[in-house]
């Protein structure tokens, strides 16, 4: 087994909400780490430099509390990325609109 690669997302695409809050920038900053594309949203722009992984996260404006923001990002994700989202890690219930048509 090739342990050096196990948990590389090279090319793979997350989503993750509120990803500037305590918890998000983690997940958002290891997930960067681990050569994964992110796709962060939130209400308020970044204030946070991830340095050297700035070039693998890209902010989308949205309050996750608004059902049509939700249908908006989701539109935004899937013109740029089309189906190839790997991974969404939501923390409030906007997972059950984000890919719902």
């Amino acid at each position: 087994m090739d342990t050096k690669n196990l948990f590389k997302l090279n090319g793979k695409i997350a989503i993750v909400t509120g990803g500037y809050g305590k918890v998000g920038r983690h997940i958002v900053k290891a997930l960067a780490e681990l050569g994964c594309q992110v796709v962060v949203s939130s209400i308020t722009p970044p204030e946070i430099n991830f340095g050297k992984r700035e070039k693998m996260i890209e902010f989308f404006k949205c309050d996750v509390t608004e059902k049509e923001e939700i249908f908006k990002l989701r539109d935004m994700i899937l013109e740029k990325y089309g189906e190839t989202i790997i991974l969404g890690i939501f923390f409030i219930f906007s997972s059950i609109y984000l890919f719902r048509k």
